[in-house]
């Protein structure tokens, strides 16, 4: 079972990520959009995480919660 919700959260990810490219393809020059700077700065570390040269490195993140998100 456990396997399989990993296909599936895997088959989520790559979806999510074919999304943001296409999104990413479309946009136009001057058209602004905004973002969750905490939310980067959490998912940076998962795109990584399964990047052979990454397996023996920790990461952590110390954000200043007193900045604007």
């Amino acid at each position: 079972m456990k396997d399989l919700q990993e296909i599936v959260d895997q088959t989520l990810r790559c979806k999510t990520i074919a999304s943001e490219l296409l999104e990413f393809s479309r946009k136009s020059a001057g058209k602004i959009s905004s973002f969750s700077l905490d939310d980067l700065i959490k998912q940076v570390p998962r795109l990584l995480i399964n990047k052979a040269s990454f397996q023996d490195i920790a990461v952590t993140t110390d954000m200043d919660m007193s900045c604007p998100v």
